[in-house]
């Protein structure tokens, strides 16, 4: 999962950024995934902030076990958002990412809980592979079960340097 800026240009580059650290580090990259939202299922003020939200796909080398490629994946994260984060990218400051897992799938936005299940087109179901999704929240701290996945909500500030903490021990 990946925010990028709206601007093309700008988000061509954090993507080749991306591919590239990615291939340096053994990694084929299988492509991206425009993620589907529905715009008017979200507010106002979130929708005047909304990055361009993608997903990338890489392949896992032969022979590395689960535990050794969610480790590499970790590393190509970190390597790719301290290169942006010390880049010349235009709106560099809207480039994040929420998950980078072979595990879990991390869906972040600033919303009410109870529009949740509109605001992505595919949201969780049953048929889904993925555990367990984080999303900010104006209600208090919740766990819901939607099909198979867990849906975690939890207000926090939405100011870009401030996460929950919990969010890395989700799954």
């Amino acid at each position: 999962m990946c925010f990028l800026p709206v601007e093309k240009h700008n988000r061509l580059q954090c993507e080749g950024v991306f591919e590239r650290i990615a291939q340096e580090e053994g990694l084929s990259v299988l492509g991206w995934r425009d993620t589907p939202v529905n715009g008017d299922a979200i507010g106002r003020e979130a929708r005047a902030s909304q990055p361009y939200i993608e997903q990338l796909f890489v392949g896992r080398p032969k022979g590395l076990d689960e535990e050794a490629f969610e480790r590499l994946l970790y590393r190509v994260r970190r390597r790719t958002e301290n290169e942006i984060a010390a880049s010349e990218i235009e709106d560099k400051e809207t480039f994040y990412i929420p998950s980078f897992s072979c595990r879990t799938i991390i869906y972040k936005g600033l919303m009410l809980a109870r529009r949740l299940r509109n605001s992505i087109s595919n949201s969780p179901t049953r048929s889904s592979p993925a555990r367990s999704a984080w999303f900010t929240s104006a209600s208090p701290p919740t766990l819901s079960p939607v099909g198979s996945w867990r849906i975690r909500t939890a207000m926090w500030p939405t100011t870009a340097k401030s996460t929950p903490s919990a969010a890395t021990s989700v799954g």
